[in-house]
C-alpha cells in the first residue's frame, strides 16, 4: 500500500519485495515488545503509561486496540505472551579522520541499544520470532542522519538440542540490515540458517554466541 499509494514515484521491483518483508520483520518485533509492556490487568496511571509506550512503539496496534475496545478492557489474568527481554545500552565517541590524518575529522557521539528477546535455550515447540535480536546505533553530531544503523535477526523455525551442559538452538532465521553513513546507504533482508549455542568454559563462566548464514533476498545500495 505504501509503495503504490504513499509515494509519488513508481515502485521498483526491489521495493515491492523489500518493503513488505522488512515490514514483517520490524512489525513482529515491535508487536512482541509491546506485548511485554501491555497489561490488561493494570488500571489508572500504570495502565495509561503502558498504553502510551506500547502505542509509540506500535502505532498500528494502538489504533486496533482503540477501535476494538481492548485499550480500556480490564481482565483478571494475563492475556499476552511475554518472553524474557534483555536490554543493553552503550555509548561512545566516534571520530572520522580526514585524508588519513588522525584526530582531524568531526566527532560524533554514538548511542547503541540492543534488544535480546526470548530464551533460545528453553526446550519448547518453536514459533516464528520466539527469539530475536535487534541492535540500533544512533549518531549525534555532524552525521547526516541520527539513525546510523539497524541490524537484527529473528527465528522462523527451529529446534533445541541439549547435550549435558551444552545448549543449542538450530533453525531458520530472517535477518535485517540497514546502514546509513557518509559513504553509502544500504538496506537488505536475508533468509538463511543459524545456530545459537552456549558452552560452559569455567564453573563461573560460559561462551554464548551464534553463527548465521543468509542469502540476501532484496536490498538497495545508494552511494553518496
Amino acid at each position: 500500500m505504501w509503495e503504490y499509494f504513499g509515494e509519488n514515484t513508481h515502485p521498483s521491483k526491489n521495493d515491492i519485495i523489500n518493503t513488505p518483508i522488512s515490514g514483517m520483520f520490524l512489525g513482529e518485533v515491535l508487536y512482541r515488545i509491546s506485548s511485554n509492556i501491555l497489561d490488561d490487568r493494570a488500571i489508572g496511571a500504570n495502565r495509561f503509561w503502558r498504553e502510551l509506550l506500547a502505542g509509540i512503539l506500535d502505532p498500528a496496534r494502538a489504533i486496533n486496540r482503540l477501535t476494538q475496545g481492548k485499550m480500556f478492557r480490564v481482565t483478571n489474568k494475563e492475556v499476552y505472551q511475554k518472553e524474557p527481554l534483555n536490554i543493553t545500552i552503550s555509548g561512545g565517541i566516534h571520530k572520522i579522520n580526514d585524508n588519513n590524518k588522525f584526530f582531524t575529522g568531526p566527532t560524533n557521539f554514538t548511542l547503541n541499544l540492543q534488544l535480546d528477546y526470548g530464551d533460545p535455550f528453553e526446550v519448547r515447540h518453536r514459533k516464528p520470532f520466539d527469539v530475536f535480536r535487534v541492535r540500533t546505533e544512533s549518531v549525534f553530531g555532524s552525521s547526516r542522519k541520527i539513525l546510523g544503523n539497524v541490524t537484527g535477526y529473528g527465528l522462523l523455525f527451529g529446534k533445541n538440542v541439549i547435550r549435558g551442559e551444552n545448549a543449542t538452538l538450530i533453525g531458520g532465521f530472517q535477518s535485517f540490515d540497514y546502514w546509513n553513513n557518509k559513504i553509502f546507504e544500504l538496506g537488505s533482508i536475508g533468509l538463511g540458517v543459524g545456530v545459537i549455542f552456549r558452552v560452559p568454559i569455567l564453573k563461573i563462566s560460559e561462551l554464548y554466541s551464534s553463527v548465521h548464514f543468509a542469502a540476501c533476498t532484496a536490498g538497495c545500495l545508494v552511494l553518496k
